[in-house]
């Protein structure tokens, strides 16, 4: 039988489809509200100034209503499966798994960019994507979030973000994507895999103290030497990052893709995410 939400057993789930869409209502209503939301929850350099929360609710933020709401559809069906199955605790610990874990390789991927705005829930989508992937054929019910033809989808979308960041036509955080689905991959495998299942939780172990290395070690990004060495002077740039319109990145990107707002790159000038 198809998994369901309600409050007594996903309140995860729930809360988070909530936040996105909350945030993204303000964001609509509110002028300037986006970018606010940014300054304060988004991926920066700041993340090695000790706010670790970035990463995690960076993946709360999105680009427009679209990409919002195509993120909170796929959560309402993974995240559904998962915690009817484990509970709430353990849902929030795999949704903050596969945000660390997807922004923060995107975010180091991007090393030449002090200031690259990431946002978007796919990475942790596809991080629950992995997970169930491997579940079901172990569980009835994962096999009902994740039938043949969602997998079909959902690699075609990924092979095709790659295509379309390749040409140029968007704008797509690929390697969040992927490193989220890595992560729920290694997480299905060391949970429902008997054999060699120590070699799968070796595996899991070391991609994880990679993936937290990350917040507080990353000598070859220009937004961490800036923190280091600068850790005073980093506001202006910050301020002039973020008086950038958001208009400006949203007229060259796609609204289901992840993506960034304006970035400022060691010329000042404005990025998009590849």
């Amino acid at each position: 039988m198809p998994p369901t939400l309600s409050f007594q057993r996903t309140p995860v789930t729930i809360i988070l489809m909530c936040v996105m869409g909350l945030i993204e209502v303000l964001s609509l209503v509110d002028e300037g509200g986006r970018e606010r939301f940014y300054q304060v929850l988004g991926i920066s350099f700041q993340v090695w100034g000790w706010q670790l929360w970035r990463p995690f609710t960076s993946a709360l933020l999105h680009v427009d209503l679209i990409h919002a709401a195509f993120n909170i559809y796929w959560l309402s069906i993974f995240g559904a499966a998962i915690e009817n199955h484990y509970g709430p605790g353990r849902m929030l610990g795999m949704v903050a798994l596969f945000a660390i874990g997807s922004i923060m390789p995107e975010y180091a991927w991007q090393y030449e960019r002090p200031i690259t705005w990431i946002a978007g829930f796919s990475g942790v989508n596809y991080g629950l994507f992995g997970f169930l992937f491997v579940g079901r054929r172990y569980q009835s019910d994962f096999f009902y979030a994740c039938s043949p033809l969602t997998v079909q989808l959902l690699v075609a979308w990924f092979f095709l973000c790659i295509f379309l960041t390749a040409i140029d036509a968007w704008t797509v955080a690929n390697v969040a994507h992927g490193a989220g689905f890595v992560l729920g991959y290694l997480l299905g495998q060391s949970v429902f895999r008997v054999s060699g299942r120590n070699i799968w939780r070796a595996a899991l172990g070391v991609a994880t103290a990679a993936v937290l290395l990350l917040l507080v070690w990353c000598p070859w990004h220009v937004g961490f030497q800036l923190m280091k060495r600068h850790r005073p002077p980093y506001r202006p740039l910050l301020q002039r990052t973020l008086e950038e319109p958001l208009a400006a990145v949203q007229s060259h990107r796609p609204p289901l893709a992840d993506g960034v707002t304006p970035g400022c790159g060691e010329d000042g000038g404005l990025h998009r995410l590849g």
